[in-house]
């Protein structure tokens, strides 16, 4: 069976439409679009992705994944920027009870 798709922007050699351009820009800003644009393009085995008329599906599918892998970069980023001072403090308490346990046990040296 033969299906006609119409020509991407690429093919036709011109600059994006404002379209595209814009579509590409939403996926940064909302999440649930961008989420619903990977759900039913991409991930959807079973499903044929119709004919996109006056956008470039291309561009907005690889926008859309880029930013879903900078929503995870960010995400781990600041899991990660938390995690390390509480880490961090947990040994922290340790090493500081030990210090003064230590300079406790010091002979207190007192000046007359």
């Amino acid at each position: 069976m033969f299906t006609s798709h119409a020509p991407s922007a690429k093919a036709l050699g011109d600059e994006p439409s404002a379209a595209t351009r814009h579509l590409c820009s939403g996926v940064y800003v909302d999440e649930r679009f961008r989420d619903l644009v990977i759900d039913e393009v991409c991930t959807a085995p079973y499903r044929r992705v119709a004919p996109s008329y006056g956008f470039d599906i291309v561009p907005v599918m690889r926008h859309a994944w880029r930013a879903a892998a900078l929503t995870a970069l960010l995400r781990g980023t600041v899991a990660g920027a938390v995690s390390v001072p509480v880490l961090g403090r947990v040994s922290g308490r340790d090493q500081h009870a030990r210090f003064a346990l230590t300079a406790r046990a010091d002979p207190v040296v007192r000046i007359a």
